[in-house]
């Protein structure tokens, strides 16, 4: 339909071209997925716990980021999410967690760092452990970062992550929408 707002994601170019033809685009953002190969290694860091339960002083940081702690919990009590957290005097240092995107694709979250504590390698622990785990698990891992995210771009790319698709998020604004 061209008489309402539209939301196109495209990872296309021919895809995008075809749309182009028929809709004025608008490129709002995009998004970017990386995985590891199968024959990537990843050290588990003796520092990170790795839980099957929600860190409850992770939450809070979680749901800051867009994941709701209703639903980052319903995950974990359905057995679909992995916590990494690295403490400091019992404290969250840094966190991430892991949850089912979907079969045996797990998406890698809620990456955060303490912003004193930015800068030091603490996110790197925290997303190797968690890149070990579902290597451990024979489950594919997801990493998908916002464009302007510099900071996780870099961490994903240091970390030596294949980027396998960048997903753009046009607008079409019907002129006949009100």
């Amino acid at each position: 339909p061209q008489d309402c707002n539209l939301v196109f994601k495209l990872m296309d170019a021919d895809v995008k071209q075809a749309v182009a033809s028929r809709f004025p685009l608008r490129r709002v953002t995009s998004f970017l997925s990386y995985t590891s190969l199968p024959d990537m290694h990843f050290a588990l860091d003796p520092g990170v716990v790795v839980s099957e339960q929600a860190d409850a002083d992770c939450l809070p940081i979680f749901d800051a980021q867009g994941h709701p702690t209703a639903t980052v919990q319903k995950q974990f009590a359905n057995g679909e999410a992995i916590n990494f957290v690295l403490k400091r005097a019992g404290q969250p240092i840094s966190a991430c967690f892991t949850y089912r995107n979907y079969e045996p694709v797990w998406e890698i979250g809620g990456v955060w760092s303490d912003p004193q504590a930015r800068r030091s390698g603490f996110a790197r622990r925290v997303v190797s452990s968690a890149l070990v785990t579902l290597a451990r698990q024979n489950r594919i891992p997801r990493y998908q970062v916002h464009e302007a995210n510099l900071p996780s771009i870099h961490l994903a790319e240091a970390l030596r992550l294949t980027r396998f698709v960048t997903l753009e998020h046009f607008l079409y604004e019907s002129p006949t929408s009100s």
